[in-house]
């Protein structure tokens, strides 16, 4: 199976798009559910609302810094698209929601240090800690179109001896 190409200007469009309709979601939910709802478990193997956001925002809190890193050490001419790399298209793949699929796909199991449930109590309100980070994210991707996402490198939360295209790490983290 061949991995995906994309041209930095329609993923960069894709990616607003996607980022604004998350922000329209939360801003909903947090004036339609108070925080008791935000908190409520349907069940003890199933996260919270809140606890769903914080799960984003540690994901963010993981990636956005690694991304950063990446762009501190990228020169190099701008490029109008990149193929995603191996690893990348095979975690954003086996993240991607299941679409009605028969029999539905398998649980992937989430890292430690992204898992909400394995934190102390929420400091900050979940969504307001996302919404700071959408707009993070938001900045980063207006960028992409000046820059070559084959040549940035994203140090995975596996560790140091995986790194993602930016590309793939943006979509990862979309």
């Amino acid at each position: 199976m061949s991995r995906p190409t994309y041209y930095n200007k329609s993923l960069k469009e894709t990616l607003l798009k996607a980022n604004e309709m998350v922000r329209a979601e939360v801003l909903e939910l947090a004036k339609t559910y108070t925080e008791d709802q935000l908190n409520a478990k349907p069940d003890q193997e199933t996260w919270s609302a809140n606890e769903c956001f914080e799960h984003l925002n540690l994901t963010f809190e993981q990636y956005l810094p690694a991304i950063n890193q990446g762009l501190s050490t990228y020169s190099g001419p701008p490029s109008i698209e990149y193929t995603s790399g191996f690893a990348g298209d095979r975690m954003i793949r086996a993240m991607a929601p299941s679409k009605g699929e028969v029999p539905v796909r398998k649980k992937v199991k989430t890292f430690k240090k992204i898992n909400p449930s394995l934190q102390s109590a929420f400091v900050v309100p979940p969504i307001e800690r996302l919404l700071e980070y959408l707009s993070e994210y938001e900045a980063l991707v207006d960028r992409i179109e000046d820059l070559n996402l084959q040549k940035v490198r994203v140090t995975s939360l596996a560790g140091p001896l995986i790194k993602f295209k930016l590309g793939d790490a943006l979509l990862i983290i979309n």
